[in-house]
C-alpha cells in the first residue's frame, strides 16, 4: 500500500478509536464531514444505503424534477461518450440526494449495486457517511472524496467527484457525480463534473429565458391586438 494511502488508513482508524483528526493528512472539509457523520451515528463499518425509493416513488421524484432531469441527462450522456469504457459511472441526484439516474460502464454499475449505489438511493452523509454527493450537497460546492476519505469502510475502494447544479435563481437543484474504483480513477474527474454541472446550469438559464421570451411575445401580441393602452409585464419574481 502506498505511503499516502497508509497514512489515510491510519488517520481514519485513529479517528474511529479516539475522535482525533490528523490535520496533516485529512483535509478540513473531510474532517468536518467525518465529525458530522459521527454526530449522526453513521456506522463507519457500513456504507450500504438503506433508504431507497420504490419504483413509483422514483418516477414521482423524476416528474417533480422534470426540468433538471430532462436538461441534465442529454449533457451527461454527451460527456460520457468521451470516457466510455474507462471504469466510471456518471450520476445525477436531486437536491435531497436521491439518485435519479446512473449512466456508465456495466461492470462498475454492478459493483456499485453491492453497496446500493443505484437509482432511488439517497446518497447523503446521514445515510452513507462522507461521500462526494452528500458532502457536495452539504457544502454546496464541488468536492472530491477519495478512497479512505470516505467515512464508511465499504466505500474505501471508491473515488467520487461531485459538483452542485443551481437553478437560474441560484438555488441548489441537484448534484452531478462521477464515481469509479479508486485504483483506476482519473484525477481530472472533479474538473469534468464541475464543467458538466456548470453546463447544466447555463442550459437551464437559456431554456428559462427562451420560455419567458415566448410568453412575453404571445402576451404582447394578444394585448396589442385588443387594446391601445400601455402595459407593464412582471415576471414571477416581481421583475
Amino acid at each position: 500500500m502506498p505511503t499516502s494511502s497508509l497514512a489515510y488508513a491510519l488517520a481514519w482508524k485513529k479517528y474511529l478509536q479516539s475522535g482525533e483528526i490528523n490535520c496533516e493528512v485529512i483535509k478540513p472539509p473531510i474532517a468536518e464531514s467525518w465529525k458530522r457523520c459521527h454526530e449522526a451515528s453513521v456506522n463507519p463499518l457500513g456504507g450500504e444505503c438503506q433508504h431507497i425509493l420504490e419504483s413509483r416513488e422514483l418516477s414521482r421524484a423524476k416528474e417533480e424534477q422534470y426540468e433538471l432531469f430532462h436538461t441534465a441527462i442529454p449533457i451527461i450522456q454527451y460527456h460520457y461518450q468521451f470516457v466510455k469504457d474507462t471504469g466510471v459511472v456518471f450520476v445525477l441526484t436531486d437536491k435531497l440526494g436521491y439518485i435519479l439516474a446512473i449512466l456508465g460502464d456495466e461492470p462498475v454499475i454492478q459493483s456499485a449495486q453491492k453497496i446500493h449505489f443505484m437509482d432511488g438511493a439517497r446518497w447523503t452523509e446521514n445515510e452513507v457517511g462522507t461521500n462526494a454527493i452528500g458532502t457536495s450537497l452539504q457544502l454546496q460546492q464541488p468536492i472530491n472524496v477519495t478512497a479512505v476519505e470516505h467515512y464508511c469502510q465499504k466505500h474505501h475502494h471508491w473515488t467520487c467527484s461531485a459538483a452542485p447544479i443551481f437553478n437560474p435563481q441560484g438555488m441548489l437543484m441537484g448534484i452531478v457525480d462521477i464515481s469509479g474504483p479508486s485504483r483506476t480513477f482519473h484525477e481530472q474527474a472533479l474538473g469534468l463534473a464541475t464543467a458538466i454541472a456548470s453546463a447544466v446550469t447555463i442550459q437551464l438559464i437559456l431554456e428559462r429565458k427562451a420560455r419567458e421570451l415566448q410568453l412575453i411575445d404571445k402576451r404582447f401580441a394578444l394585448v396589442f391586438n385588443h387594446t391601445s393602452d400601455g402595459m407593464i409585464e412582471v415576471d414571477a419574481h416581481g421583475h
